[in-house]
């Protein structure tokens, strides 16, 4: 039942596009995308482009894509920066892979505020280990008696999709 609204927007999305022609395709919102690649494409279209894809929807959809977009569109540069290089590395991700990050994101957000500092800490802190050494890391007795298991599982996901620092090399991450 979860596939049924990302599977209608899809629809909805790309059916004016196929009326329309396949150039105009092109600069359509692509079937699959959701949440922050979703609203970051809109967002990189040109108004009449975004309108004609925002027409297709539902209006209470229509809204709340509305809403979001300007949300992004009201960030700073760096922040929407960073957003954009998350979701560029969600998507070049597996789609089972890409699942297990966003039920982790979904996750992070239901999660009390002192222990969300806390996980964002060592996402950062991990960011820019190595796979071995960040493994070693999380194997250590101190960290496993600080996280739980599901917290550990969110420090990695989230480790996946983080931007990276500025000045520092990339390095491989994910699974």
């Amino acid at each position: 039942m979860k596939w049924l609204l990302p599977l209608a927007l899809a629809l909805s999305l790309t059916l004016p596009a196929a009326q329309a022609g396949r150039a105009r395709f092109a600069r359509q919102p692509q079937p699959g995308l959701q949440g922050p690649e979703l609203v970051q494409r809109l967002a990189a279209m040109s108004p009449e482009d975004r309108e004609s894809a925002l027409s297709a929807l539902p209006p209470a959809r229509r809204a709340n894509l509305e809403e979001r977009l300007q949300a992004f569109l009201a960030l700073p540069p760096a922040q929407q920066k960073s957003m954009r290089e998350r979701a560029a590395k969600l998507a070049a991700l597996p789609p089972e892979r890409q699942a297990e990050v966003r039920a982790s994101l979904r996750d992070f957000n239901d999660v009390p505020q002192e222990r969300r500092a806390a996980i964002r800490r060592e996402v950062r802190r991990t960011q820019d280990m190595t796979d071995d050494s960040c493994e070693a890391y999380m194997n250590s007795h101190g960290f496993r008696a600080q996280f739980s298991a599901a917290e550990r599982k969110m420090i990695l996901d989230l480790r996946a999709v983080a931007p990276s620092e500025p000045g520092s090399p990339p390095t491989g991450r994910g699974r």
